[in-house]
């Protein structure tokens, strides 16, 4: 069904390049998945990063505050991977 959805967006045109750059360390993501259940994203991103599991369900909002509070934590985690690899 994830190949579906690459076929019939604008990511068909830069997947392949991402996978030649990236390999196994992309990381793809089902937005909605990430719309209706943003915490399961997350812990996939954390997995896939190496990193503890610090988000969970309680840690978002319903509503529109829900992309919000993800960016948020995703920046947090990016930061400290940043902070890890110094």
């Amino acid at each position: 069904m994830r190949d579906q959805k690459v076929k019939t967006s604008w990511y068909h045109k830069f997947i392949g390049g991402w996978k030649r750059a990236f390999g196994s360390n992309l990381l793809i993501l089902d937005s909605e998945v990430l719309k209706k259940t943003p915490w399961i994203s997350v812990e996939k991103v954390e997995k896939h990063l190496g990193l503890p599991s610090q988000v969970s369900e309680d840690s978002f909002v319903v509503g529109p505050r829900v992309i919000n509070t993800l960016l948020s934590k995703l920046n947090v985690l990016y930061q400290g991977i940043l902070l890890h690899k110094s």
